[in-house]
């Protein structure tokens, strides 16, 4: 059995060892880690005059590139759906929205009611009755001639 003194005395050695293992391999690479930029990114998230949250310098909203990450959309299938997108605002978004999970969701929820209350007004409204009614008509009508 190694007693405690020698045992600490080995644990002690080997930290050493591997400090000078560590502090070897920084000491070469010391020019390029130098390199790194390592400055934090602004979050690409602002709120428009309207008050609405937007990604980037595009109009999309955040609830837009949220909703179809959590459809299943990857990063790629996201830029592609909102071409004006960069790649890496998407993951930038992406990475907030995994930090900040509970804030994002509830902002996700208020986003939808919202949505579902101005859909419910505009469906109301005084005459949009009458022109639905006419476009699905107009719908119908195109479907049945290209069935015959």
């Amino acid at each position: 059995m190694i007693s405690p003194k020698r045992r600490g005395l080995r644990v002690g050695l080997r930290q050493e060892r591997n400090l000078r293992a560590e502090s070897r391999h920084c000491s070469g690479c010391y020019a390029l880690c130098m390199t790194l930029d390592l400055e934090p990114l602004a979050l690409p998230i602002r709120i428009d005059t309207d008050g609405a949250v937007r990604v980037g310098p595009t109009r999309i909203a955040l609830e837009m590139v949220l909703w179809k990450y959590q459809d299943g959309a990857t990063v790629q299938g996201i830029v592609e759906r909102f071409p004006t997108l960069a790649v890496a605002d998407v993951h930038a978004v992406l990475a907030w929205y995994f930090r900040h999970r509970e804030q994002a969701d509830a902002y996700l929820i208020e986003a939808r009611r919202i949505g579902d209350e101005l859909r419910a007004q505009a469906e109301a409204g005084p005459g949009n009755a009458e022109l639905r009614a006419r476009l699905i008509a107009r719908r119908d009508l195109m479907l049945a001639q290209r069935s015959k």
